[in-house]
């Protein structure tokens, strides 16, 4: 007789509501700087590789221009340029 593994569906990561973003936002975290970095992944959709490239002339008044991303291919020692994109929270509602 054999046995098989039953397949097991992996929960869906969903999608955070506003007021649980606003929830989480508003309480205190340990570190700022994690809470910088999840406020602008969760305001823009930027992806973690973008946002360590962040440059200081990339922050505009209203938007972030994405041009370069942080590579984890060579273990995140380059970052490789790529087609410039601006990313507001206007853009993502």
């Amino acid at each position: 007789m054999r046995y098989y593994a039953q397949a097991v569906k992996p929960k869906g990561r969903g999608i955070l509501e506003h007021e649980e973003v606003d929830r989480l936002f508003s309480i205190p975290w340990r570190d700022e700087r994690s809470r910088l970095v999840n406020l602008i992944a969760s305001q823009t959709g930027m992806r973690m590789g973008e946002i360590r490239a962040l440059r200081i002339c990339d922050i505009l008044i209203d938007r972030i221009r994405v041009s370069h991303a942080w590579s984890y291919a060579d273990g995140g020692s380059s970052v490789q340029r790529m087609e410039s994109v601006e990313k507001s929270h206007s853009s993502r509602i």
